[in-house]
């Protein structure tokens, strides 16, 4: 509990250094008994994006949402694949998150019943069920 917490603490005061007034926060909720679970939320003020940090069981996952029903996470949109809950990583998360916010070049990615869709950085929406009819994706 007591890592979870100093990690928390870390997440709040990377994003604050990286982002200044860019990003409010608007939720943090905890349940360290179960896996030291907790999520922190913010709102992106240039692109009103809404941004989770959920960590459960040692890792994390940084999620970037419209606010409507297209979301993504950090790591599609990143080189850096780094998930594990400490410090190090944590300032290469929020960095990383930090370009990928000013860069304004990544898709956001929805379903509707059982369809996936992917909006676009210039908000084109691409049904991707017609793209991939599933043959694509064997693993032979």
């Amino acid at each position: 509990m007591l890592h979870e917490i100093l990690m928390i603490n870390i997440f709040k005061k990377k994003i604050k250094f990286y982002f200044g007034e860019e990003m409010k926060p608007i939720g943090q909720y905890k349940d360290f008994k179960w896996k030291g679970s907790f999520r922190l939320e913010y709102k992106y003020i240039p692109q009103n994006y809404i941004i989770s940090i959920d960590h459960e069981a040692g890792l994390f996952i940084i999620l970037i949402d419209d606010g409507e029903k297209s979301s993504t996470n950090l790591e599609r949109n990143s080189k850096e694949k780094k998930d594990e809950l400490n410090a190090k990583n944590i300032d290469i998360a929020v960095r990383e998150l930090k370009r990928v916010l000013d860069s304004n070049n990544f898709s956001l990615f929805f379903y509707e019943g059982e369809d996936l869709f992917e909006k676009k950085p210039d908000g084109t929406i691409i049904k991707l069920n017609d793209i991939f009819d599933g043959d694509e994706f064997d693993a032979e």
